[in-house]
């Protein structure tokens, strides 16, 4: 849980709000400002934060064609005339120190009170998406690792289990069988075999050997052995 509120605080403080931002030409502006008209311009945030334009236009009047410093733009008069009426602008333009043509009235008219007349504070944002997203995110790196060993400790399991179970379906020689002993503690953890029964299977085994030969009763008693043995692993 506090982990996801964390990463919920991490999310929220990287959202987008509006700022409202005042541009004035760098140099006054005498004559009337018309279309195709190319000036410098001074962009200043007045909310106090730093200027961070996302897009290339400062509102429907200025059109950006090149940075010049640090809050200084190349801009000309290109009125966005195909924009969507209906949309809301996420930041503010206010234009003072121009004397806008006949023409561009209407553009900053219309722009000016469409701005001014945004209520951000009704402005409801459905966060389900991204708390989803955060949530999914948060189990993957939480319980990812762990499943992840989960499956690679049953995959080894697997494999050693049929290591095992091709031993002892292989059993040719003295040697086989005496590796079936050495092989005594796995027989039990992995196929989970216990009680008397494999008690004696092991120490019949353990008696013989060390011998230096066997005879016929010696092996007679191996096979058995291996014969109960068997029996008690399933997968066989």
């Amino acid at each position: 849980m506090r982990c996801f509120k964390f990463l919920f605080l991490i999310f929220i403080s990287f959202q987008i709000y509006a700022d409202t931002y005042l541009v004035m030409p760098t140099n006054a502006v005498t004559a009337e400002v018309g279309v195709g008209d190319i000036l410098e311009v001074e962009v200043i945030n007045q909310d106090g934060n730093e200027v961070s334009l996302k897009e290339n236009r400062l509102g429907k009047i200025f059109y950006i064609l090149e940075k010049i410093e640090k809050n200084s733009y190349r801009v000309v008069v290109s009125p966005n005339k195909s924009a969507d009426k209906d949309k809301v602008e996420m930041n503010i333009f206010e234009y003072r120190g121009f004397k806008f043509n006949q023409d561009l009235e209407n553009f900053t008219n219309e722009y000016v009170t469409k701005e001014i007349d945004i209520d951000l504070e009704n402005v409801t944002i459905n966060y389900t998406y991204d708390i989803v997203l955060i949530l999914v995110i948060t189990i993957i790196v939480w319980y990812g690792p762990r499943l992840y060993r989960k499956y690679n400790e049953k995959k080894k399991i697997k494999q050693r289990k049929k290591f095992l179970i091709k031993k002892i379906n292989n059993i040719k020689t003295r040697n086989d069988i005496e590796e079936i002993y050495k092989y005594k503690k796995e027989w039990k953890d992995l196929f989970e075999i216990s009680g008397e029964t494999y008690k004696q299977i092991i120490q019949k085994i353990n008696t013989i050997q060390y011998k230096k030969s066997w005879n016929d009763e010696d092996r007679n008693i191996a096979n058995k052995a291996i014969k109960k043995l068997k029996g008690l692993i399933s997968g066989i």
